[in-house]
């Protein structure tokens, strides 16, 4: 018995955690300004803070709208590495060198948990830190 209420408790909790997520990426996932949508935006912004902060770069910069549709992928390299991060309206992906790290809306509550964890595993990858696979 005490198993089934702990069950019940669980996908209380879930659901509860599921309306946070909606709510915290209202506004954050849809393609806006040029078909960019915010997460793009704001991920790629403190991307290239991080990675000043540790003397590299983004570059190569480039944007290429998704055949058939109004959203728009970003892409640059991180500094010397090699490694392309990808951008899109909500998620990221790192590929190249040896990295292959996929970061999806899904897997956090909110947006800048998603983008304060793409940036610090680009300082990662830019310093040499970061394991290869995340």
């Amino acid at each position: 018995m005490e198993a089934s209420r702990r069950l019940v408790a669980w996908f209380r909790n879930l659901g509860g955690w599921r309306r946070e997520h909606v709510a915290a990426w209202s506004g954050w996932n849809q393609p806006q300004q040029k078909g960019l949508s915010r997460f793009q935006r704001e991920c790629e912004s403190a991307v290239a803070a991080a990675l000043i902060g540790v003397g590299s770069q983004l570059r190569h910069r480039s944007e290429k709208r998704i055949e058939g549709g109004s959203e728009c992928q970003v892409t640059a390299t991180l500094g010397d590495t090699g490694v392309t991060i990808w951008l899109y309206a909500d998620s990221a992906s790192l590929t190249g060198a040896g990295t292959d790290a996929l970061f999806e809306e899904w897997s956090v509550r909110t947006p800048e948990e998603l983008i304060q964890e793409v940036a610090a595993f680009a300082v990662g990858v830019a310093t040499g830190r970061a394991a290869g696979v995340a």
